[in-house]
């Protein structure tokens, strides 16, 4: 048998199964149905999938201020979305923390007198650093060890 023959005898047979209503029908709801699969896959899974990816290339690039968002919904994907979140917040609060450490230093280094240095410690921690408000107190040296406000900056 030829190769010509075997084409004209499943182009006869495909034009035959389409001819059918009801196998047309049937390819139409089948076709749909794919459609509709993929529309769904795409909303519901790949959606979050992207927006995880999204996030991570962020943090990759240096950006730590923790996504949104990402916890959307319940099951794997929400859970994987709360602790990418989780993660991230962490990340953002050492990233603080160190560079508020690396900060201070600095300015210990340059300070000439005390209420100089916790005055700029403070400026340091809200202006650079992002914290809303800081405070520095000392203990009383009396019996009722009353706190003394030394420095401070924010709040405002």
């Amino acid at each position: 048998m030829s190769n010509t023959n075997i084409f004209k005898r499943f182009n006869g047979g495909v034009a035959a199964l389409v001819a059918n209503p009801v196998i047309s029908g049937l390819l139409i709801v089948v076709a749909l149905t794919c459609v509709a699969a993929w529309l769904g896959i795409r909303v519901l899974i790949l959606r979050r999938i992207d927006a995880l990816t999204t996030a991570a290339r962020r943090i990759r690039a240096g950006d730590l201020t923790p996504p949104a968002n990402l916890s959307a919904g319940a099951g794997e994907l929400g859970e994987l979305g709360r602790t990418f979140e989780d993660m991230a917040g962490a990340l953002y609060r050492i990233d603080r923390a160190h560079r508020t450490l690396s900060e201070t230093k600095r300015v210990v280094l340059r300070a000439t007198d005390e209420p100089a240095l916790l005055s700029e410690i403070c400026r340091l921690v809200v202006r650079r650093v992002g914290y809303r408000g800081a405070y520095i107190v000392y203990a009383g040296e009396d019996e009722q060890r009353l706190l003394k406000p030394m420095a401070h900056e924010g709040f405002n």
